[in-house]
């Protein structure tokens, strides 16, 4: 990823921050979103002043200020009209291709079932192929891991 000392990075679901605060202790000027004004409100207190509450679909920050921009686990949770504004607002913040998504993926019917019954948030569970579909449709050019939470 060729961060060193100084890159800007950006957490979006950034929750207590504690990813952050990993870079933050190696000299990377950090930045995070969160939903929950709980998780910013008991964030870290060396990472609390670089957090904001908000939503992915519209990203305080200017065009390309971030070297590295990542998302764990947070895609799934938004509806299809939320990601159509969330994957254009990364590509913008960020001066590279330098984004990391990790996304939970259902392969199967009986795995999604099986993921709504155990966390009901979900609203967009969908099988690794939708996602390369939908992020190729979007010119998305990063890092992508998918996390099969149910082999079923």
């Amino acid at each position: 990823l060729n961060l060193s000392p100084g890159s800007r990075i950006l957490e979006i679901g950034c929750a207590k921050g504690f990813i952050l605060y990993e870079f933050y202790k190696h000299g990377m000027n950090v930045s995070g979103i969160d939903v929950s004004k709980y998780a910013i409100s008991n964030a870290k207190p060396e990472i609390k002043p670089f957090l904001v509450q908000g939503s992915c679909e519209q990203l305080p920050w200017s065009d390309g200020e971030f070297d590295f921009v990542f998302c764990k686990e947070v895609l799934p949770h938004l509806s299809i009209h939320q990601l159509d504004k969330a994957i254009p607002e990364m590509l913008r913040v960020c001066s590279s291709r330098n984004i990391y998504l990790d996304i939970q993926v259902c392969e199967t019917d009986r795995a999604k079932k099986m993921t709504n019954a155990w966390d009901e948030t979900h609203q967009c569970l969908e099988n690794s192929g939708w996602w390369l579909s939908y992020l190729e449709e979007k010119r998305f050019r990063g890092y992508l891991n998918f996390k099969v939470l149910f082999n079923a």
